[in-house]
């Protein structure tokens, strides 16, 4: 579900992905 909302905002989907790498760094 959460997926689902992010990539449904390009926006969320972006900040996601930046936190998302900020915690595999």
């Amino acid at each position: 579900v959460i997926l689902e909302q992010l990539t449904s905002s390009p926006w969320n989907n972006f900040v996601f992905m930046m936190y998302y790498g900020l915690v595999v760094e």
